[in-house]
């Protein structure tokens, strides 16, 4: 598979994890908090992955995660569907640098447009 980037190409498989699965407008989507997510229509006679990546999260490097650096991101991140109409995506952003100080804790939401499959800021708290 090629390698990740922001254009739709499906995340190499080595570097994948998936930290929640659910169906959303007739595709099934897997989560990856860590980069975004897969989407596929299993049902149709030539089924391809699309990968959409979430906004805002900077995609760790393959080591990183390889060595065990994934550091449980469903503590700060969840994908789901609201109520079976749109999908949203929240991040619990620490503004923690490099340096391991803190900064303002920031919350945000998005929403997967489709069928165009972008994500759209909704609130930042």
């Amino acid at each position: 598979m090629p390698d990740d980037d922001d254009s739709g190409n499906v995340p190499r498989s080595s570097s994948w994890e998936t930290d929640a699965a659910f169906s959303f407008g007739g595709l099934v989507y897997w989560a990856d908090y860590h980069r975004g997510v897969l989407s596929c229509d299993v049902a149709a006679a030539d089924p391809e992955l699309r990968f959409v990546p979430f906004p805002r999260v900077e995609i760790p490097e393959d080591d990183d995660i390889r060595y065990g650096d994934r550091v449980l991101p469903e503590r700060y991140r969840t994908a789901s569907v609201d109520s079976g109409v749109v999908l949203r995506f929240v991040d619990v952003d620490d503004s923690r640098d490099s340096s391991g100080e803190w900064g303002c804790v920031v919350i945000r939401t998005w929403s997967l447009r489709t069928p165009a499959l972008g994500w759209e800021e909704e609130h930042a708290l």
